[in-house]
């Protein structure tokens, strides 16, 4: 994609540039531009995500899982094979991707899960779910760790380099492992089994909330 955009840049600038006659990859730069519109929206509201992750109630928590297990679970009945690849996904699709991610930040909500679920439930084909979800991902991590640069430049925070190093060295390896799991997973249609276990964790998160707030006792592990 990278190396598509800036062909397709130097196409636009010396006239040669011709719509109807895109690759898959020059598509997919569009789409991802669209899937990242969004962002601009949640942007205004992460004080909400923060406010969330940061009170004692766990009820959202709770509810997150069952809302990442629902989806889950309706996105392995809505597989079909011939989903959209590169080649002919369309915007809605991406942008109904993107207004997934958006809402991932709530606590307890996979991004991933929801991101490829969604996919799959819009008619997206299982590996071009996977990719487009972990491609569309990057900005938004990256975004999300920038914003975060002038508070802890701010507060003086120190940084030991060399745990740094490390930890996104070990990030690295454990990043790529994970992403060729769950494209496995996708692809043998295991994605669905990991709601089995969300949807008990779900409600007991729920239920020891529900009871917090009843009982005015908050319980700790």
């Amino acid at each position: 994609m990278v190396k598509e955009f800036f062909s397709m840049a130097k196409e636009i600038l010396t006239g040669k540039f011709d719509k109807n006659n895109m690759t898959g990859s020059r598509r997919l730069i569009f789409l991802f531009i669209i899937s990242l519109l969004p962002l601009c929206f949640f942007y205004f509201i992460s004080d909400f995500y923060n406010s969330l992750s940061t009170d004692n109630d766990i009820i959202v928590e709770g509810l997150c899982f069952l809302l990442t297990a629902a989806l889950l679970i309706v996105s392995g009945k809505c597989v079909k094979e011939g989903g959209a690849t590169a080649e002919n996904m369309n915007w809605k699709q991406a942008l109904g991707m993107g207004i997934a991610q958006g809402i991932a930040p709530l606590p307890g909500l996979s991004r991933s899960g929801s991101t490829i679920s969604t996919g799959l439930i819009l008619g997206v084909s299982r590996e071009q779910a996977v990719a487009f979800s972990f491609i569309m991902g990057v900005p938004a991590v990256l975004a999300a760790n920038i914003l975060e640069v002038p508070a802890a430049i701010s507060g003086e925070v120190e940084i030991n380099w060399l745990a740094a190093i490390i930890g996104m060295a070990v990030s690295l390896v454990v990043g790529i492992a994970a992403i060729k799991t769950v494209k496995l997973l996708v692809k043998n249609d295991k994605f669905t089994k990991f709601a089995w276990y969300l949807i008990p964790l779900g409600l007991i998160i729920v239920g020891i909330g529900v009871f917090e707030k009843i009982s005015g006792t908050v319980i700790t592990f």
